[in-house]
């Protein structure tokens, strides 16, 4: 008896055969469940740039696992190795990707997607944070977003943190504490020299800020208009707090030792008060243990 039913796999070829790129000119098999969760949880455009790229290098070749370089990442995604290389952890941090070993051992995709971690998102550059018992200290999740694996290569990433590691900034006294701060309905004029002399003043060994033009104006207002838990940021005498604890890492402030073959990295004020490095510093993500001892604050 005949059929006219066409076997499917054959039926896609044939009907993308006139155009490129085809099936037939290989494709990456993704079980639905690992779609699904990637179109239903809070990934960001850089770590679903980073996923795809390990399933192309994976699946893509019909392997489960391979070892990938951030090169190879940075080749595949058009993006910098060391973005890369920091979304990737992320995604590892977060289980979407699961690494069996060191910092050059083979990564796969973790299809078990209740293993996936993720906080609730912060809206408008807000901090990212879990409340602990002691509401005097700004603490942090070591899975939320944008967090270094203490096995990655990067001078950076090997900066380890504690679940729960305080960010070491106390919050300032009553009678510190402005109206503005009280009612977080209101808003003052973001004091923007007054925060870039208060860098200077502490922060000596970091680039100056000579000009400030409406790009740092921006990013200055947004951080300004932010909070940390309860605590707001439109207080001068949170930002002083904030440059002493920047103060404190090696790291930000080029004390550090770099790797072989790369430069000293010195934060400058455009880096410290864009979303994501706020949020990291606030986060300890570049402060050693023995920078975020008690004794020390």
């Amino acid at each position: 008896m005949s059929s006219n039913v066409i076997p499917v796999e054959f039926s896609r070829q044939e009907r993308m055969s006139g155009e490129k790129p085809a099936l037939n000119d290989g494709y990456c098999r993704v079980v639905n469940a690992l779609a699904e969760g990637l179109a239903s949880h809070p990934i960001t455009s850089v770590q679903q740039r980073v996923v795809w790229a390990v399933i192309r290098m994976t699946y893509g070749w019909s392997k489960g696992k391979d070892r990938i370089a951030a090169s190879q990442l940075a080749t595949i995604t058009g993006m910098r190795r060391q973005v890369c290389s920091s979304a990737l952890n992320d995604l590892i941090e977060m289980g979407v990707i699961i690494r069996e070993g060191g910092s050059r051992s083979a990564v796969k995709m973790n299809t078990q997607i209740g293993d996936w971690t993720f906080q609730k998102k912060a809206t408008k550059g807000l901090i990212k944070e879990r409340v602990t018992s002691n509401p005097e200290l700004c603490s942090v999740n070591s899975n939320s977003g944008h967090s270094m694996n203490s096995n990655s290569g990067h001078t950076k990433d090997k900066r380890k943190t504690k679940s729960n590691t305080p960010y070491y900034m106390s919050s300032p006294s009553e009678n510190e504490q402005p109206e503005a701060a009280t009612k977080a309905s209101k808003k003052t004029p973001c004091p923007y020299q007054k925060i870039v002399d208060l860098y200077h003043e502490l922060l000596t060994s970091n680039p100056e800020c000579i000009i400030i033009n409406d790009s740092r104006k921006s990013h200055m207002r947004q951080r300004w208009n932010s909070k940390v838990k309860s605590t707001q940021c439109n207080d001068l005498g949170f930002w002083r707090r904030y440059f002493e604890f920047v103060a404190k890492s090696k790291f930000l402030t080029g004390r550090a030792e770099p790797q072989p073959g790369r430069k000293v990295f010195v934060a400058s004020l455009d880096w410290l008060v864009k979303a994501d490095s706020f949020a990291k510093v606030i986060e300890c993500k570049y402060h050693d243990e023995d920078e975020l001892e008690r004794g020390d604050a």
